[in-house]
């Protein structure tokens, strides 16, 4: 089964298929023991085109579908193609087409002959290359639409064989893709996946003629994905109950400076993250230990002194629910933040990291299991970002550190479900929410 990316379609009604919210399409691995696959892919791989470049693709026998179909390996992967936009669970369940990344005994003399066009830069010490190719079924008249199916099939494949792989380093996944000159759609297709287009070569040395060499662009690749979101974001598809104009933040310790920044604008104060970090008084400290709670009260204090400060250490849904969908108030949650695009990849390149992150809680459906922050950290900046929420409140601890003056020593405040809040002073809140003044942030427990 795959597992889906972060940024996962809710309800979307399989559990086998990835899916990225924003995406066309959706992708799985083909069932060895489905009749249906098999015969679905029997006719993508009977349609002429399609046998023009695989070799005996129209004879293909059901036991070698199902070793092919049956498990993926470090250098073969078969997804199946499916339309995410179908309202209909049986049209949803349609296979569209195929994606293929491989590595048999010809890409291998193939790769050599990229290398000595220049086509590939540096060593193959260490290095994964596999080849793109893919398919889409033809429609009852025998037409040929992908409508942007095949390219947002082939980002969220790429996507996968990555994660598949354990993450490999970018520059180390090389992944391209061969097109005849005249087959624009996959042209298409490659470079609105975030393939770049490098020159012509021959797809096998007695090839008559001279083919395009496409070969991904990782950076792309994520623009587009982003691209995806965020538009996704801007039609209101993903409506956030709260907005919240929130810049980048300028370093990896800006996130304090930003998230402040992004509350006072809520509130129409234009400031600048200079401006909060020379309010706060955090200069000297901040490349090393960034902002605490206190510090982010005081730069407030200074830059918005009519704005009511509040805080509630141990919050739960039921705050996060009112403040966010009752009273349509800005929650700062303080986190253990999540700097790559899973938790795999996380583990895999910076296992033991300080985590410790400010971002905003702009949205909140305890009814799905749902919560929704709108992050600075510049890979995610103005694309909302949803999360579990029972899996968000095992990361949502920090640590904070305060030098003490007279025992010259550094006390660790430990912080669980620490929510932060602004509010005009005229907004009285209920009681219930049991929120607390900023004179009380010093009373934050020590570490365990």
């Amino acid at each position: 089964m795959l597992k889906g990316l972060p940024e996962t379609c809710e309800d979307f009604p399989f559990e086998s298929f990835s899916h990225i919210s924003g995406q066309a399409a959706a992708i799985r691995f083909f069932d060895p023991n489905s009749i249906e696959d098999f015969e679905l892919l029997k006719e993508i791989l009977s349609v002429k085109e399609v046998r023009s470049w695989m070799d005996d693709s129209g004879n293909i026998s059901k036991s070698d579908y199902q070793e092919w179909a049956g498990k993926w390996t470090n250098d073969s992967f078969l997804f199946a193609v499916h339309d995410a936009r179908e309202k209909l669970k049986r049209k949803l369940k349609i296979v569209r087409g195929f994606v293929n990344i491989y590595s048999e005994r010809s890409e291998k003399f193939r790769i050599k002959r990229m290398v000595r066009a220049g086509f590939v830069k540096g060593s193959l010490k260490n290095r994964h290359v596999l080849e793109v190719s893919m398919a889409l079924r033809p429609l009852s008249d025998g037409k040929i639409v992908g409508s942007g199916l095949m390219s947002s099939a082939l980002r969220q494949c790429c996507l996968q064989v990555r994660s598949l792989l354990g993450y490999p380093k970018q520059s180390d996944l090389i992944l391209y893709g061969f097109v005849d000159p005249d087959n624009m759609a996959s042209a298409r297709a490659l470079e609105a996946s975030g393939f770049v287009k490098r020159g012509k070569m021959k797809y096998d040395q007695d090839s008559e003629k001279d083919s395009w060499v496409y070969i991904l662009s990782w950076r792309k690749l994520h623009r587009k994905i982003k691209g995806g979101l965020l538009k996704l974001y801007e039609e209101g598809s993903n409506e956030c109950k709260v907005k919240v104009d929130l810049n980048a933040q300028k370093t990896d310790s800006h996130c304090g400076p930003a998230v402040v920044q992004g509350l006072l604008s809520f509130f129409d104060i234009s400031v600048s993250q200079d401006e909060v970090v020379e309010a706060a008084k955090v200069k000297s400290r901040l490349k090393k230990h960034g902002m605490r709670p206190d510090q982010i009260y005081k730069a407030v204090k200074f830059l918005a002194p009519n704005l009511s400060f509040w805080f509630k250490q141990n919050a739960n849904s039921r705050d996060l629910d009112l403040l966010i969908n009752k009273y349509e108030l800005p929650v700062v949650v303080n986190w253990q933040g999540l700097f790559y695009d899973t938790v795999k990849e996380e583990k895999l390149g910076n296992p033991d990291g300080d985590r410790g992150h400010y971002s905003i809680a702009v949205d909140f459906k305890s009814n799905r299991d749902q919560i929704t922050i709108a992050d600075p950290y510049s890979d995610y900046v103005n694309i909302p970002r949803v999360f579990s929420y029972r899996w968000f409140k095992k990361r949502w601890w920090d640590v904070d550190h305060i030098f003490d003056r007279k025992t010259k020593k550094i006390n660790s405040i430990y912080t669980k479900k620490l929510i932060l809040v602004l509010a005009p002073k005229d907004l009285i809140l209920p009681e219930n929410l049991h929120l607390e003044s900023a004179k009380k942030l010093f009373t934050l427990g020590k570490k365990p």
